[in-house]
């Protein structure tokens, strides 16, 4: 790789009598695994231990894969040698597209220096041909990079893609949804982890969810499995029957996999139709899917389900603002609606037009 040199003269705000030029950046050595940087600075005024430091980064965030030698700089004009190398958890081979040059001790600083990296453990598995697929997966469009088996590169891509808004995360779903087609074992296994990590529900997603449940490798099936359990739509049928099938697996993760997401669904199913005006879960595991308690509550001799409230906590003035009650939980404080649905059992201070009312207990 052609070495690189950047020259820059940037004078640094002076904290207290201290101030800095860097007057150049420059590659003085590079092997597999390590490059020296050359800094050539001024520093002005008497700072003891200010040193410089260097990570590695990509698309401007750090690869969290560097570590350095720290160079100590000294009062006036001098070069001083920065050593960066790969940390312990850094992958077998990785890509990075320039340094920060950071100072530090006196003068606060950073400066980014270009200059394009592979990184790897054995000089060996770095060759022209592994060196030139790395770069071009470093700037393949953000789902193909979510799905590459280069883990420095997905890890970076998987941050980038936290940062989207729901909109944004659902424009990247066909993408992966055709790289779970058309990939092979590694490739679909991370493409199914990407979709669990973007974390949005769309319908585009249940068919080929379905058919990666099917996958003759069982690692592909049952991470399938465990994803549509996680994203599957309560009003999906064809999610709903797929997973009951699973449940009926002889792969263990897959069964358990399967059963959380069918609690999931009929859970939020109850809570649904509760929300909506119809009844509570008529029994203990409906109850309990649904997210209630079940058992006997204040002198009533059947169990039921006392269900959570949609507006548990939100400030009211009187019990037509809440589902259950409007109560005074804090003394002093301001109104809240109740957290249940059963007020029996129950001895609470009810708060009617913003006023609280003697304690009342309800049996």
């Amino acid at each position: 790789m052609r070495y690189a040199l950047l020259l820059v003269v940037l004078a640094i705000r002076p904290i207290g009598q201290a101030e800095v030029e860097i007057l150049s950046i420059s590659v003085l050595r590079e092997t597999h695994d390590e490059v020296d940087l050359e800094l050539k600075y001024r520093l002005s005024g008497t700072r003891e231990n200010t040193r410089a430091g260097a990570m590695t980064m990509f698309r401007g965030r750090s690869t969290g894969h560097w570590s350095y030698r720290s160079a100590k700089l000294e009062p006036g004009t001098h070069r001083a040698v920065i050593s960066i190398g790969r940390n312990a958890d850094a992958p077998e081979i990785y890509f990075s597209d320039s340094f920060d040059v950071t100072i530090g001790g006196g003068v606060h600083h950073k400066q980014p220096f270009a200059f394009e990296k592979v990184w790897c453990v054995d000089p060996g598995a770095c060759g022209p041909e592994a060196r030139a697929e790395l770069k071009r997966a470093a700037g393949a469009p953000l789902a193909e990079r979510l799905t590459t088996v280069q883990p420095s590169i997905r890890i970076m891509a998987e941050e980038e893609a936290k940062a989207l808004d729901e909109d944004a995360k659902r424009a990247l779903l066909p993408d992966l949804v055709n790289q779970l087609h058309d990939g092979d074992v590694p490739v679909r296994l991370t493409t199914l982890r990407a979709i669990e990590a973007l974390d949005v529900r769309d319908p585009i997603l249940t068919t080929p969810l379905v058919e990666a449940m099917a996958d003759p490798h069982p690692g592909v099936s049952r991470v399938a499995t465990s994803v549509l359990a996680k994203l599957a739509d309560p009003t999906d049928g064809l999610a709903e029957s797929a997973l009951e099938r699973a449940a009926q697996s002889s792969d263990a993760s897959t069964k358990r996999y399967a059963e959380e997401g069918l609690r999931a669904i009929r859970g939020a199913r109850l809570r649904a139709a509760h929300a909506g005006g119809g009844p509570p879960p008529a029994n203990e595991d409906d109850c309990t899917a649904a997210g209630g308690s079940w058992g006997r509550f204040g002198l009533y001799v059947i169990s039921e389900c006392n269900m959570p409230t949609p507006d548990a906590r939100n400030s009211c003035s009187g019990a037509a603002d809440c589902a259950s009650a409007c109560v005074f939980e804090i003394p002093d404080a301001i109104g809240t609606c109740y957290g249940f649905t059963i007020l029996r059992g129950t001895c609470l201070t009810y708060v009617e037009n913003g006023k609280p009312s003697n304690r009342l207990c309800v049996d």
